[in-house]
């Protein structure tokens, strides 16, 4: 009897250690959606999240198209919500930064920029874009 007990409980342990091993095969992150009925179950890709916003190198200069400049007394949710509804309209590579860490610009506002360029020509070839999105949208120069 006990040489049964003791066949049954290996097998046991073994089982154990296939789940264990199984359960820990790490192949990267996935999500796993499992059907009403429990018994299928299908693979979906990873998506780049649309809500990121682009942040400005502290220590780049550059030129931008200012969206929106919102006092920070408001709080930053306003200029993302400028941000996002930018994006709805068709821009890219927009975010918001903090006025008052750049020296060129003035303290107090979380402003909401569209791109990085390189000169003032190439931000006001894409102002147009921009305007179309938010109205006053204006080209400014970024210093650290």
């Amino acid at each position: 009897m006990r040489l049964r007990i003791a066949g049954l409980a290996a097998v046991a342990c073994a089982g154990a250690a296939v789940a264990v091993a199984v359960a820990a095969d790490d192949t990267g992150p996935e999500r796993i959606l499992t059907a009403t009925g429990g018994s299928v179950t299908a693979r979906t890709p990873e998506v780049e999240p649309r809500s990121r916003l682009v942040v400005w190198p502290r220590a780049r200069e550059g030129w931008t198209i200012v969206l929106a400049s919102i006092p920070k007394t408001k709080g930053r949710d306003e200029a993302v919500a400028v941000a996002q509804q930018a994006r709805t309209h068709g821009l890219t590579r927009v975010g918001v930064l903090d006025s008052s860490r750049f020296a060129s610009l003035r303290p107090g506002y979380w402003m909401t920029f569209s791109g990085r360029y390189q000169s003032e020509a190439d931000a006001t070839g894409s102002l147009r874009r921009a305007r179309a999105a938010v109205k006053g949208a204006r080209v400014q120069r970024i210093e650290p």
